[in-house]
Order: structure tokens, then sequence, then C-alpha cells
């Protein structure tokens, strides 16, 4: 070092280590720059509206179909197998839709625990004209969140709890 401050190079030294400030603090600017894009991503799925069509027309015919209960089940399990294929098609739409997996979840306890088991329920026979319209308000209620929820898509709000009758 001594001998490039004899033949005059020591400023290269100092034009080194200003370098590397300048590399130090843009590398920190960077990391701020993605950090802060990264914030600005969304959480919540886009609005899709193939996925609202599905789940309105889902819920449309699946109301149609359980407001059919008080008949034995023989003489609509085509509509029922229809309105099952829909519904499994909704949910695995929504499944490929990125930050969906709220949707997926309703999605999932609609046709779990609300309308499998209705479907499944009536082959024991048809059910009474007042455990229809409590399990259609149930299954409207569950469609209505799934609706609210593609809906607010565009911009986060909370969907209200409330019924959807028949």
């Amino acid at each position: 070092m001594r001998q490039l401050e004899a033949r005059g190079c020591s400023w290269i030294f100092e034009v080194r280590a200003m370098d590397m400030a300048a590399w130090r603090r843009r590398w920190i600017m960077l990391c701020v720059f993605i950090v802060v894009l990264s914030a600005c991503t969304p959480f919540i799925a886009p609005f899709d509206a193939i996925a609202y069509q599905n789940a309105t027309s889902a819920k449309v015919e699946t109301l149609s179909v359980m407001a059919q209960a008080q008949d034995p089940i023989a003489a609509h399990q085509a509509q029922v197998d229809q309105v099952i294929l829909d519904i499994k098609k909704a949910r695995e739409y929504a499944a490929h839709i990125p930050s969906n997996q709220t949707t997926v979840a309703q999605w999932d306890r609609l046709t779990g625990y609300l309308v499998l088991q209705f479907f499944d329920r009536w082959k024991d026979g048809p059910f009474l004209p007042d455990a229809i319209k409590e399990r259609q308000l149930e299954a409207a209620r569950a469609f209505d969140q799934i609706i609210c929820l593609e809906t607010n898509n565009r911009e986060a709000k909370a969907c209200p709890v409330q019924g959807g009758g028949p």
C-alpha cells in the first residue's frame, strides 16, 4: 500500500471505499423495495366471474332439488347427481384460484356437511317439510357465504352472517 501511495494511487482505495458504501446503500434500498413490493401483493383472490356464476347457479339448483325431498329420492336421482357434480366442479374451480383458501374451505363445509349429508339422509326416506326448510336455510347461508367471498374478492370486506332463504 505504501508503494501505491508513493506512486500516487491512494485515491483508488478511497474510491473503492466509496463504491462499497454506495453498493451497500443500493443493496439496502433494493431489499427495502422488495419488502414493500411484497407487502402490496393481495392476500385474497382476485374477483372471478366464473367462480361467482358457479356459486350462484349451484345455490339455485341445490335448493331446488332439496325442495323436492318430500318425494322418494329415486324420482330425483339424476337431478341429485347433477347437483353434486356441479358443486364438485365449482369447488375444484375455486381451488385453482390463487389465495382462495377461505372460499375452498367453505365449499368443503358445504359439500361435506350440508349437501352430501342431506342427500345421503334422503336415501333413507323422504323428509318432512319443516326439516327441508331448515336444511335449505343452512345450505343457503353456506352458499351466501361463498357468494359473498367471491363478490368481495374485488376488495376485502367482511361477509355478514345472514340467512338467505330458499
